[in-house]
């Protein structure tokens, strides 16, 4: 990054900038006292992104940021008094102050369309706008940002096109189903990779890593997540591997152990004898199922086209890990290394809360109090299946508490929305596993609890440029409502909202959704009738 600033060419470290900053930024204000402005520009542009680059020295960037500013005007150069203000949007995304950081985005915007400036610095302003509006939870403006300065980025400049594209992959996150995120973040990986940006490349992996856990392949996103932690442990790089951790620890442990004993029972060839079981009995089944004739020469047809069905299965399952746990097993070793550095001791919950646990102690060292809080939410959810609701509660509700001392109302809101759903979902599972849509008795306190964090995070997204999540936060408070025994219009005033919502934006999914659960509530179960069934106590 720092070599496309037009720096000079030179090797440097997070160690070196922690050691020469105070001397980088002196260096700024003498070149602006002595008046060699372009000079001190490359500098400061340079610093700028060492800062950004390793998340540290706010302090020293802030000044680094107003001297750029003053260098800006000093030189009478508005594009770079656009710039200057573009690195303000940055810090200000940084530090948590997106209302000046949207500030500067629209100021740098403005400048360069008064200049008639590149095309590219239009786009630079589009993606810091759409940066700060993301954080402020405006998920569906921010894309909209992100995508007018991909289309630019596309036509003039494929690194920061891959930076644009991470941001909106980020984004895809929280609203969409993990695969419409799979391929863009595979097409960002290599773009940095073919471009020599290893750092960003990685990251893009990590945020891979979790869509394809997301999406069932949760071995294969251990595998890459346990190298990746490996690589930033080396680097010394500890957000990022707080940030593995929290991956890592977000797994879900009966699929990780269900694929590792598929693909060592496949790949191991001392449970040769298990694997010819497994698949005389697949064989039996299929020819008792489908009729065929059981002469020899159509069970061995059968038998052959079983097994590729296995090593098909485990080449989907681990992607190109699957030709090296092959070539480990030519070793003479074990096809998969389960635990590797990241010291998980097993996949069991308590594993997971112990790599959580390791993340959000590292997050609170750094002084990351958004990310400590991302892990707070994490957490809870293990905690709901290993410890039940009472403990989980408590952790939700210090990641909501976190959310609003940092001012961030959208994550807050989402906080609540999450631990509304989980713990909501905990509560009724057994009375709806019975067909009752109604919690026990005795949670009547919680589900107080839960329906008021429900309607708070409910109208904060209604004022947010957020459908997905306003439709989400309107489902779940709907149901609250009519677990709650509210008046029947107002649980279906809220369903009937949502459907219309969910079809302006072509949201079929949310549609089928509500439909699920309006008849659920007035067709199957007529509020008059459940409400007074002795089951759900």
């Amino acid at each position: 990054m720092i070599a496309r600033l037009e720096l000079i060419g030179m090797e440097w470290s997070r160690e070196w900038v922690a050691r020469e900053h105070d001397r980088l930024l002196r260096s700024c204000y003498t070149l602006f006292e002595e008046g060699h402005y372009q000079e001190g520009l490359r500098l400061a542009w340079a610093f700028s992104a060492m800062c950004q680059e390793t998340r540290s020295h706010w302090r020293t960037w802030e000044k680094v940021v107003d001297v750029q500013a003053d260098l800006a005007k000093a030189a009478r150069d508005p594009v770079a008094q656009g710039r200057a203000m573009l690195d303000g949007a940055e810090l200000c995304a940084n530090q948590g102050d997106h209302d000046q950081g949207m500030t500067y985005a629209r100021r740098a915007r403005w400048v360069f369309g008064r200049v008639d400036a590149d095309e590219v610095w239009h786009a630079r302003a589009h993606r810091a706008l759409g940066i700060n509006l993301r954080e402020q939870g405006h998920l569906d403006a921010a894309l909209r940002e992100f995508d007018a300065a991909a289309q630019v980025f596309a036509r003039h400049d494929r690194w920061w096109w891959a930076r644009v594209q991470t941001h909106k992959a980020e984004i895809l996150a929280y609203i969409r189903p993990p695969e419409e995120r799979v391929g863009l973040l595979r097409s960002v990986a290599r773009a940095f990779d073919e471009l020599g940006d290893t750092d960003r490349r990685d990251f893009a992996r990590v945020l891979l890593a979790e869509a394809l856990g997301e999406e069932g392949y949760a071995l294969r996103a251990w595998l890459t997540l346990q190298d990746l932690h490996e690589s930033f442990v080396r680097k010394g790089w500890d957000w990022y591997v707080a940030r593995c951790l929290r991956a890592m620890g977000e797994l879900d442990s009966q699929v990780l152990v269900e694929q590792y004993e598929l693909c060592d029972l496949v790949l191991n060839p001392n449970r040769a004898r298990e694997l010819r079981n497994a698949v005389r009995s697949d064989v039996a089944r299929e020819t008792n199922d489908s009729g065929l004739l059981s002469d020899e020469t159509e069970l061995l047809a059968v038998r052959r086209q079983v097994r590729q069905r296995y090593q098909a299965r485990i080449q989907d399952l681990l992607g190109a890990y699957a030709d090296q746990a092959r070539q480990e097993v030519r070793k003479g070793g074990s096809p998969i290394q389960r635990h590797g550095t990241a010291q998980a001791g097993d996949w069991s919950v308590r594993g997971r809360t112990m790599l959580l646990e390791r993340a959000l102690a590292m997050f609170d060292q750094m002084g990351d109090p958004r990310s400590a809080n991302e892990i707070r939410l994490a957490l809870g959810r293990v905690l709901v299946a290993e410890r039940g609701t009472k403990e989980a509660a408590t952790v939700f509700k210090r990641a909501v508490r976190g959310f609003e001392g940092l001012g961030n109302h959208w994550r807050k809101a989402r906080a609540q929305r999450v631990m509304v759903t989980e713990l909501f979902e905990e509560l009724m599972a057994k009375n709806l596993a019975r067909g009752v849509p109604l919690p026990p008795r005795m949670a009547g306190r919680l589900m107080r609890q839960l329906r008021d964090h429900a309607q708070d995070a409910f109208e904060t997204y209604s004022e947010l440029d957020n459908h997905m999540g306003r439709l989400r936060a309107q489902v779940l408070l709907a149901r609250v409502l009519w677990a709650r025994m509210a008046d029947q219009a107002e649980v279906r005033g809220h369903l009937d909202q949502a459907e219309e919502v969910a079809h302006e934006h072509g949201e079929e999914r949310i549609v089928e959704e509500v439909r699920r659960w309006r008849r659920m509530f007035f067709v199957d179960h007529p509020g008059h009738i459940a409400r007074q069934w002795p089951i759900h106590g």
